[in-house]
């Protein structure tokens, strides 16, 4: 038994031998193969690094009228964003004439409205910073009339009565007057040129007819001594 064991031994040694004298790899024991690990995945985009916030800016200003009354304020306009980032975006003039339109980014189309006037529609280009976009609007073509009443001219001294027109048309001025005056003149003057005049002697109701064009007029009073009047004016708005 012994000496079968020694034979075994003695025979995996030559093999051993044989094997490492001929070349040939010794056999071994199988190495465990690697365990692969995935790589992490990466960040999901914005999940690290949250968007910038769009920068928005603000729109604001004032409505008036058109030249030549464009120092009155026109309360009540409606601004409505019409194009742009905040197409629901709106705003009313207050009793000044402003208005604010907040929260806007890049550019935007205004459309400006008021009951009595043209609508308006305006582009605001990009917009870079906080901006103002003051407007005018044009009172719709009708004939207004304007009562001066119970006006006294004293010691001869003239009284200009001022009216602005925005549209072609006719100025129709009439007078009516009392007093101890014995001389009663009326005149239609603009940019100080005299357009028309008429006077009363003795008569007491004056009238004058003048072809007008957009610009500021004044209808001039004058006479001789103390008087009362009344005038009224129809003019285009």
């Amino acid at each position: 038994m012994k000496s079968e064991a020694l034979l075994a031994a003695f025979s995996a040694f030559a093999v051993v031998a044989v094997a490492a004298c001929s070349g040939r790899p010794v056999p071994t024991a199988p190495t465990p193969a690697a365990t692969l690990t995935a790589p992490p995945a990466p960040p999901a985009p914005g999940a690290t690094d949250p968007a910038p916030a769009i920068q928005t800016w603000t729109i604001a200003g004032v409505v008036t009228e058109s030249a030549p009354s464009e120092q009155t304020p026109i309360g009540g306009a409606r601004i409505e964003v019409v194009e742009g980032s905040r197409p629901d975006a709106r705003a009313t003039s207050d009793g000044n004439g402003y208005y604010s339109i907040p929260a806007l980014s890049g550019g935007a189309t205004l459309f400006v409205s008021r009951e009595g006037y043209e609508p308006r529609r305006l582009i605001v280009p990009s917009l870079t910073r906080d901006t103002r976009v003051d407007t005018t609007l044009v009172p719709v073509l009708r004939s207004i009339e304007d009562v001066f009443d119970d006006c006294i001219l004293a010691n001869g001294r003239a009284i200009g009565h001022i009216v602005a027109i925005h549209h072609a048309g006719t100025l129709r001025a009439d007078a009516n007057w009392y007093g101890t005056s014995t001389f009663f003149r009326m005149e239609v003057w603009k940019d100080g040129t005299r357009l028309a005049e008429t006077d009363a002697r003795p008569a007491r109701d004056l009238r004058l007819s003048v072809p007008v064009q957009p610009g500021r007029y004044e209808v001039r009073m004058n006479g001789e001594r103390d008087l009362h009047y009344r005038l009224r004016v129809t003019r285009p708005s």
